[in-house]
């Protein structure tokens, strides 16, 4: 029961900062070209790196910015916040590959906001926006370069900064940089009952079936190991939950043959 998988992304809601409960913010806003920024304005990690890695990392390079004065105009009280946090930032050309549907809808739950160049996502930020534009500037050097950063990115989806108008190098108004404030999540217990193959629940004693016990999905333990692959959870609930059901069946159909 030891074995919890914490997801290094999980909304902080502008209006609830201190809920417990967190809105998980889809690994695709990254894979789809989304960076991660310490309360500097910098990049300090592989975003495309395991959920464990990314979570280390922000755990040790960010500490939590200040979401009530970035996000909300709320007089009322607000919990304490999250300890550690990043801004997770993606230009026009990552959120037009995520898709702007979940992107409104993160918009409509007060999970994402938009600026409308970079001094507004600067200053949004509260970040130096020099440091923030050399930030952007090294991302995207790697990316046409073809090479690793850093951090040791090799795949670099979408461009970080977003393009300028050649007249006077201002951001063009209608493009937009999306942001919003993240947090290390519990998502998912590696732990739990164990069973066998039909869906069983194993005694802890001796490891015999309990009669007439069946789990499937997060309940049970041993499927996975200390950590599970990002996927296996609902496969996991498909695959045992049938089971479980067909064994179900099985025991009703002959109790009542009995």
């Amino acid at each position: 029961m030891d074995q919890v998988q914490v997801h290094p992304t999980g909304f902080v809601k502008s209006t609830d900062p201190g809920n417990p409960t967190k809105f998980l913010a889809a690994e695709a806003l990254r894979g789809e070209g989304g960076i991660l920024l310490n309360g500097l304005g910098r990049r300090f990690v592989n975003e495309l790196d395991t959920r464990d890695q990314v979570t280390d990392a922000m755990n040790k390079f960010c500490s939590a910015p200040d979401t009530r004065a970035r996000h909300s105009a709320s007089t009322e009280e607000i919990p304490k916040e999250p300890l550690t946090a990043a801004f997770l930032v993606l230009s026009q050309a990552a959120a037009d590959s995520f898709g702007h549907g979940a992107l409104g809808f993160y918009e409509k739950m007060g999970l994402m906001s938009r600026a409308g160049g970079l001094e507004e996502l600067a200053a949004a930020l509260r970040v130096d926006q020099a440091v923030l534009r050399k930030t952007l500037q090294d991302h995207d050097s790697a990316r046409d370069k073809g090479t690793h950063d850093e951090f040791g990115k090799s795949v670099f989806p979408q461009s970080a900064l977003n393009p300028l108008t050649p007249s006077d190098d201002k951001l063009q108004i209608q493009i937009q940089y999306y942001w919003g404030i993240v947090t290390p999540s519990i998502h998912y217990t590696m732990g739990g009952v164990r069973f066998d193959d039909m869906a069983r629940v194993l005694r802890a004693a001796d490891g015999a079936p309990i009669p007439g016990l069946l789990a499937a999905g997060e309940v049970t333990g041993g499927l996975h190991g200390a950590n599970r692959l990002g996927g296996n959870s609902l496969l996991e609930c498909v695959v045992y939950g049938r089971e479980a059901g067909r064994q179900a069946a099985t025991l009703v159909t002959s109790a009542f043959s009995a």
